[in-house]
């Protein structure tokens, strides 16, 4: 059986090197994803918050017109587009943990957002910069550290008391994040 795993390795080795891949390309069963691949290349929210900025001036957070463009933005970034392709496809992602379960001795679900306090201390960012995490396994991490999920993606939008995710992720494995 050995004799047959070695033939096996060597065929897969033959057949990369024939199509141009690197031998390592299929040891990494998921490969490493930024967060700026989970956005659409045409999407530039930046662009209407700039004219809006440009617009309104400098206002006060109780101001109803502050009240107003803050609802209209959420509602932009809450339905913020994601890339269909990404259906299916095996990852590794970096970000911190924002778990959603109740008990920490129980924790299933989480959130992935790519910087420290989203969801928490801050706004929460557009959906196509919230992964929903799931895993069938209970999870031993803590809030909002910095870890590496590795597992299967889906374009799927779900809402959660701390933000919109426009991406689930079954998880397969966490790791504390390493740079």
């Amino acid at each position: 059986m050995n004799s047959d795993r070695r033939k096996l390795s060597s065929l897969l080795a033959l057949t990369c090197i024939q199509m141009g891949l690197p031998s390592y390309a299929l040891a990494k069963e998921f490969p490493d994803m930024s967060w700026d691949q989970l956005v659409p290349k045409d999407w530039r929210p930046d662009r209407s918050l700039s004219m809006i900025v440009k617009r309104t001036g400098l206002l006060d957070d109780s101001d109803p017109a502050v009240i107003q463009l803050m609802e209209k933005i959420r509602k932009a970034w809450d339905n913020a587009p994601t890339i269909s392709e990404l259906n299916g496809k095996k990852i590794r992602i970096a970000g911190y943990a924002v778990p959603l379960d109740l008990t920490p001795e129980k924790i299933n679900n989480m959130l992935l957002v790519p910087y420290f306090g989203a969801c928490v201390h801050t706004p929460p960012p557009p959906a196509n910069q919230i992964i929903f995490g799931h895993s069938e396994k209970p999870l031993n991490i803590e809030m909002m550290n910095a870890v590496w999920l590795s597992g299967t993606l889906a374009t799927e939008k779900k809402a959660t008391d701390m933000g919109v995710s426009g991406y689930r992720l079954d998880i397969a494995k966490i790791e504390p994040y390493k740079d």
